[in-house]
């Protein structure tokens, strides 16, 4: 399978009916790659020491990104202040999802992190996925859904939110659309078998 390609999903909604659903599937680096360089850590995001209390951690790779909107959607997780969160203990590594604006400004900058990442500069964190926001309603230009593509192979795994009006007044209370249920239920999946209890047993 071409891993640059989106895999269009049904995706159950009520009454019994299906949607389809863009869900770009897993298959991008989910560890550093061999040969990959990063400039300057100068021109890369800040860092902090994270505490070992927060089990998943939110990180825009630019301001109005949306950390704080995925925060609140995802049980347990926190705003990183666009810093990737590091973990002192390389045997406990933190667990992070990225997330970006849909436009030009945030898929470069998303792409930046994929690859400071993927240059072997953050041994103690581990990268789940990209989420693109939608950054207006309405289809994306070809352009950029060319480049979001491109971008999400950088990733271990990548899924795009659509627009919705209540987030943009930071109203994450009312109803969820369907799309994004599913979205966070598969990431909130993602980070149980990821967890530590969960590697020790599958050793």
């Amino acid at each position: 399978m071409n891993r640059w390609i989106h895999a269009a999903r049904n995706v159950p909604v009520d009454g019994g009916e299906t949607t389809q659903t863009i869900v770009l599937e897993p298959s991008g680096p989910s560890r550093p790659q061999r040969g990959v360089e990063f400039p300057h850590k100068r021109i890369g995001l800040g860092r902090f020491e994270a505490p070992r209390h927060t089990s998943l951690w939110v990180l825009g790779t630019h301001g109005d990104a949306g950390e704080h909107t995925l925060s609140a959607l995802l049980p347990g997780a926190a705003p990183a202040g666009h810093r990737w969160p590091v973990s002192a203990d390389e045997n406990s590594p933190t667990q992070v999802i990225v997330v970006c604006r849909s436009n030009h400004k945030g898929l470069t900058s998303a792409r930046r992190a994929a690859i400071e990442f993927a240059a072997g500069t953050l041994p103690t964190v581990r990268v789940l996925g990209l989420v693109i926001i939608a950054d207006l309603p309405g289809k994306q230009p070809k352009d950029l859904r060319d480049l979001a593509t491109v971008v999400s192979g950088g990733f271990p795994e990548s899924w795009e939110f659509p627009w919705v009006e209540n987030y943009r007044r930071g109203d994450t209370e009312s109803a969820t659309p369907r799309e994004i249920t599913t979205i966070i239920q598969t990431i909130s999946d993602r980070l149980s078998l990821t967890s530590p209890s969960n590697r020790k047993e599958s050793r």
